[in-house]
């Protein structure tokens, strides 16, 4: 068989391109992802094409230029039909899958565990003691040394040209149940970490062997001697509910990266198990908050839209800078908190989810309505109306805090962390120490 020299130039070309395709394939992750994780994407794609195909084949439509005209007008008409059925029937799956346990009382918070400095004034204390000329720090993530929760901040290059010709240098650490600036740091460079570029960034290191998850937000474990950075990572299953296909997040383990550049993937029960993150928190909190506000869904997507039957609200205080889930010490171990709100234009604690931080398993507490407890929104405003001498121009409430479940549930006690601002000559606002 003779293949024309135009042809094997166009052969050769498209071998070229998928090689080099699939060597950068961690560049095309959120491309890629884009179809994966919404398959009504590409289910629209297939539809149409096939329709175009069929059309053409019985000479209904007579020219390539209204097969293309068609194949665009019938991928988005599908597009626009079956997306939004997919985004519904995740939530719909999810509600009626997942398991929550009710339980008649909280559990008890650690008292060895306080919890005082809030996230911006820690990222304040990181960036203060900073040492390290062409270095900064990374988002802060709650860290637990010798059962000591700290916010924890990978040091990493600074600048575009520094990200790709330095390494990450360690890790920097402010101690949250102290009231005065206590940090330290640990140094460790790193062949593989948070903010460095092309193959020495984690991200293209973790999607070039495993592709089909996401990776959620990496933190910094100290142990021994050693320094690791723990990334959670979400999977997704497949499911198929007429006329479309849909995926539910579920938690696909830990990707455990030491400094010398070696990848450890660990499943959940391995995450567990591991003496690294002993007294960590593994269960990512954007997942746990997912499946939270999935609850909603449990009487079905027309509940949804008009009737809001037993329909919540995850109450996040406007401009805070730390939203829900909150994580929580407890005598049962770590807990994700996210309080909740009813439906519409309602401050009471109307749920309590309490999602464990190392399993994922799931508790709700529901108050007796008796009880008139206040949501964390409308305890903000009390604390202001409270304290009327306070310049609220220069403080801000930043992190409503569960502290003491006994008081709070006798609805006498809800802490509210704040934090002071300075009003520079330019107008800016800067936190003070």
């Amino acid at each position: 068989m003779n293949i024309s020299k135009d042809k094997q130039i166009a052969l050769i070309l498209i071998a070229i391109t998928i090689a080099i395709v699939y060597v950068t394939r961690p560049v095309w992750h959120p491309f890629f992802m884009l179809f994966y994780v919404n398959p009504a994407l590409t289910e629209s794609l297939i539809l149409a094409l096939v329709c175009v195909i069929l059309l053409s084949k019985f000479n209904i439509i007579p020219t390539a230029t209204k097969n293309g005209t068609l194949f665009f007008i019938l991928f988005f008409a599908l597009i626009v039909v079956l997306l939004p059925l997919q985004q519904f029937y995740t939530p719909v799956y999810l509600s009626h899958h997942l398991n929550c346990d009710r339980v008649s009382v909280l559990p008890e918070i650690d008292p060895a565990v306080v919890r005082i400095v809030p996230k911006v004034v820690g990222d304040k204390y990181a960036m203060d003691a900073l040492q390290f000329p062409r270095y900064t720090v990374s988002t802060g993530s709650i860290v637990f040394i010798n059962k000591t929760p700290y916010w924890g901040y990978g040091l990493i290059p600074e600048g575009l040209v520094n990200s790709f010709i330095l390494k990450d240098r360690g890790a920097i650490y402010v101690d949250m149940s102290a009231f005065g600036k206590r940090t330290k740091i640990v140094e460790k460079y790193f062949k593989v970490g948070v903010g460095m570029y092309i193959t020495s960034n984690y991200l293209w290191q973790i999607y070039d062997r495993k592709y089909t998850v996401d990776c959620g937000n990496p933190y910094f474990v100290p142990y021994k001697n050693s320094l690791y950075i723990a990334v959670p990572l979400v999977g997704y299953d497949l499911h198929f509910s007429f006329p479309v296909f849909y995926t539910t997040p579920k938690w696909e383990g830990i990707a455990l990266i030491a400094s010398n550049g070696s990848i450890t993937f660990l499943t959940p029960k391995q995450a567990e198990k591991c003496e690294v993150l002993k007294g960590q928190k593994l269960f990512p909190a954007d997942l746990a908050r997912m499946y939270v506000d999935s609850f909603n869904y449990i009487h079905g997507i027309l509940n949804v839209l008009l009737y809001h039957k037993d329909q919540f609200e995850i109450a996040d205080v406007p401009g805070q800078a730390n939203e829900q889930p909150f994580l929580v010490a407890t005598n049962q171990g770590l807990k994700w908190i996210i309080a909740c709100e009813p439906y519409g234009q309602s401050y009471g604690i109307f749920r309590i989810y309490i999602v464990d931080a190392r399993d994922g398993s799931i508790q709700l507490y529901q108050p007796s309505s008796t009880k008139a407890l206040i949501g964390p929104v409308r305890a903000v405003d009390y604390v202001k109306q409270a304290m009327p001498r306070v310049d609220w121009q220069t403080m801000r409430a930043v992190e409503p805090c569960d502290r003491e479940w006994n008081s709070l549930l006798a609805g006498t006690s809800y802490p509210i962390r704040c934090v002071r601002y300075s009003i520079r000559d330019d107008g800016q606002c800067r936190k003070s120490k």
